[in-house]
């Protein structure tokens, strides 16, 4: 189990949102976004995401940075 919580799975991102993990396989906690501006990159509000899920109807493009 990760050090900071359990490990979720993309069934808990809720509708509309795309969602966030900090550790990979969905581990630690989720944090969910309703309608993020499309089309930029930026950074996940207050930390890094090694997993994530879009639970919206439209497509979305992930960007990483090193």
């Amino acid at each position: 189990m990760p050090k900071d919580g359990p490990r979720g799975g993309p069934q808990e991102c809720p509708a509309e949102h795309v969602c966030f993990w900090p550790e990979a396989d969905y581990g630690g906690q989720m944090s969910g976004y309703r309608n993020p501006y499309a089309h930029t990159c930026g950074h996940v509000p207050g930390r890094s995401a090694r997993s994530a899920v879009n639970n919206e109807n439209q497509g979305r493009t992930l960007c990483a940075s090193g």
